[in-house]
């Protein structure tokens, strides 16, 4: 019983660690992707702009722009790698669990298999235990159906088995 829920509990830290570290690879790439977006967006514009006023970007800010459009398409690139990654990882967790549900079956029928072995014998030695106990009970003449009736309607002389009336001493003995 207690390796199906240690195998459980390892599926599910398992699956936990990896979904969430894959998370945080993506929001960090996330990041990344919208301060270049971003930085990209800005050069562009400075750049409409200056062509809007007939006039043309300085080198150093074309370069600038360039080098941040290189590190965008990079960016970009790792960002969906990492997403479509984590999409197919939370996909094969949803869609094909059943699989990782197999040794847990697996060792669910072994621990049932065990558990009814076990039982088995004990209701084994059930009948020998009823052999005895009617052996006992015809040679002590014990009833199961009338005792209740006897100790609910017979007076304590009449349950008396030793027959100790009146041997004070003994009764002393014995019970006191």
């Amino acid at each position: 019983h207690s390796k199906l829920v240690e195998y459980t509990e390892d599926w599910e830290k398992t699956v936990t660690t990896r979904v969430q570290s894959m998370h945080v690879e993506y929001q960090k790439l996330r990041k990344g992707l919208n301060h270049y977006i971003g930085k990209v967006d800005a050069l562009e514009n400075e750049k409409k702009k200056t062509e809007e006023k007939h006039k043309e970007m300085p080198p150093k800010r074309l370069e600038k722009l360039e080098r941040n459009r290189t590190k965008l398409m990079g960016t970009r690139k790792s960002h969906d790698v990492a997403g479509i990654d984590l999409i197919i990882f939370i996909d094969e967790i949803v869609n094909r669990s059943w699989r990782d549900a197999y040794p847990l079956l697996q060792k669910s029928v072994a621990f049932e298999t065990d558990l009814s072995s076990m039982q088995a014998n004990i209701y084994g030695g059930l009948s020998a235990a009823a052999t005895m106990l009617d052996h006992a009970s015809r040679k002590e003449s014990i009833s199961s159906s009338h005792r209740l009736l006897q100790l609910k309607n017979s007076s304590p002389d009449e349950l008396n088995f030793h027959k100790f009336k009146g041997d004070w001493d003994y009764i002393q003995k014995v019970y006191l």
